[in-house]
Formats: C-alpha cells, sequence, structure tokens
C-alpha cells in the first residue's frame, strides 16, 4: 500500500489510503483541511465531518390570541348544542377534539393521544 503524507504547507495526495491521509489531519488537529478534502471525495468521511449544525426541536409556539379567538368561535357557535351541556370539552385551534362528563377522564384519554399542549379543557353550562 503507498505510503501518503500530510505535509504542514496543506498540500495532501489524494489516492491509495485517503481514509490515512484523513486521519492523519484529524490526529494533527488540522479538521479544516480533512473536511476540505472530504468535501472533495464525498462518502462517509464528508458525513462524518461536517461542521455541526443546531436543529431547534421545540414545539412551534402558538399564537395565543388567534388560538382563544377560535375557541371561542367554537364555543358560541356550539352554545345551543345540548349535546355538550354539564360536559367538559377540550379545544385546540378551534376544533374539539373530546367531551366528557368528567375532566379528569378527558384529560387522560387525550394525553393517552398525544400531546396537551395547546389544549383548552372548558365546562360547558
Amino acid at each position: 500500500m503507498a505510503s501518503v503524507s500530510a505535509p504542514a504547507h496543506g498540500h495532501v495526495q489524494v489516492g491509495v489510503g485517503t481514509d490515512a491521509t484523513v486521519q492523519q489531519l484529524l490526529s494533527a488537529g488540522r479538521v479544516d483541511k480533512a473536511r476540505a478534502l472530504a468535501a472533495r471525495l464525498g462518502g462517509e468521511w464528508q458525513r462524518v465531518l461536517e461542521p455541526p449544525r443546531a436543529v431547534d426541536r421545540r414545539p412551534v409556539k402558538v399564537d395565543g390570541a388567534a388560538a382563544f379567538k377560535q375557541n371561542r368561535a367554537w364555543l358560541l357557535a356550539h352554545r345551543d348544542d345540548r349535546e355538550y351541556v354539564g360536559k367538559w370539552v377540550a379545544l385546540k385551534d378551534g376544533a374539539l377534539l373530546g367531551a366528557d362528563g368528567d375532566r379528569h377522564v378527558l384529560h387522560r384519554a387525550l394525553a393517552a393521544k398525544g400531546s396537551l399542549q395547546g389544549l383548552l379543557f372548558v365546562r360547558v353550562v
């Protein structure tokens, strides 16, 4: 197998032993050069040496005013529905997600289906 070196002046021979060249560059603390070489080569080294990136996985914030207006509109539209009188309803963005006479039963049922974030629980009187 051919010997490959990573000279201090920055020129690296690409060919046989490319993995060794990347490893030598990394061992010498020359991550930028190793990334540049990996970018030219593609493949696994390129993926492994990609610069880190931050990804925001927090839930999208709900516009509280808009959600309130949508939930209020649902309540007003259904205020004459005898079906919900005396029951707890769970609303999200103006949509009914469930109704039950016992708030705890409703809460548990919806929690089992997923997140409770952004839900409004209201007892219809």
